[in-house]
């Protein structure tokens, strides 16, 4: 149950290309969390590093890459047995020294708890900019 605030068990191995994911991920707009935090330090984790983080957590990079002073990667996981994603979409932007996570999932329930573990994970620094757009 989501409202407990417990990511659920995800599938090993989800199943998804790039053009799949594109169609999922549009299909979700109106159910995204979008969060920012500065990045803080001196030498902030490379983006290889961070997407070693994010796959041992359970989710597959789609994509990754940069577009002139931002790096972007691509995330999706499925839920084991019920077959929603959950997908991030993460942007460095380094001139600007800070990060945005915008979460998107099949399911409203799951955002909530995305936002408190992303929280948890990654620093009481980041910053719930908008939530839901039903």
């Amino acid at each position: 149950d989501g409202s407990l605030g417990l990511l659920p068990m995800l599938e090993p191995y989800p199943m998804i290309d790039a053009a799949a994911f594109e169609r999922q991920w549009s299909s979700n707009m109106s159910r995204l969390l979008l969060l920012t935090a500065p990045l803080s330090g001196t030498q902030p984790p490379s983006p290889d590093d961070t997407e070693i983080a994010l796959t041992h957590s359970g989710l597959m990079c789609i994509a990754a890459g940069a577009v002139g002073n931002t790096h972007k990667s691509y995330f999706a996981a499925q839920l084991r047995g019920s077959g929603e994603w959950l997908m991030l979409e993460l942007l460095l932007v380094w001139e600007e020294r800070h990060v945005q996570a915008t979460f998107r999932s099949d399911s409203l329930s799951w955002l909530q708890p995305l936002a408190v573990i992303s929280r948890l994970s990654w620093g009481e620094s980041w910053v719930l900019s908008s939530s839901d757009r039903n």
